[in-house]
């Protein structure tokens, strides 16, 4: 696996993260909360999840203590939402900056939240991360539509279009 692979693919996570706190921005606050029925519940429920995956992922990788789940009632809003994933993307980007290529084929154990044990090499366990955000954007999609909001565009082939046009 190429390090220059997932520096690219977390780059990418990076910038849909922020396309989709861009779209629930423009949400008002019960638009935000609305239970909507998906896995999650609403927007700000499936934005907690990513976040909170992200930050569960960097404690099984001795990075950061995970600071446990987060309540609705910590995020309110998506300024305090975003505000909050900030430390957590700040650090996820740290890390995966500071990888060596020894350190993808590292076995990392960890126990899943149902506490199931596993071991994977690290670069599995760091594609899996994206791959978990871009399924829940995907649902993001499905959420802003059925609140008469159009989602922004946010495959890996638009990434690589903007990058290659230096936006």
């Amino acid at each position: 696996m190429e390090l220059d692979w997932i520096r690219t693919l977390y780059e990418y996570n990076e910038w849909a993260n922020r396309r989709v706190l861009s779209v629930a921005r423009l949400l008002d606050p019960e638009a935000f909360t609305r239970d909507l029925g998906s896995s999650y519940r609403s927007v700000q429920g499936t934005l907690r999840h990513i976040m909170d995956i992200e930050a569960l992922w960097l404690s099984r990788w001795k990075v950061a203590e995970f600071p446990g789940w987060t309540r609705a009632a910590d995020v309110p809003d998506v300024t305090t939402l975003e505000a909050r994933w900030e430390g957590v993307a700040r650090r996820l980007q740290a890390f995966v900056a500071g990888l060596t290529p020894a350190d993808l084929g590292r076995i990392v154990a960890y126990t899943d939240t149902r506490g199931m044990a596993f071991e994977h090499p690290l670069w599995v366990q760091l594609i899996n991360l994206v791959n978990h955000g871009t399924h829940h954007r995907g649902q993001l999609a499905t959420l802003f539509r059925q609140l008469g909001v159009e989602p922004l565009q946010n495959d890996l082939v638009y990434f690589h279009a903007e990058r290659a046009a230096g936006r």
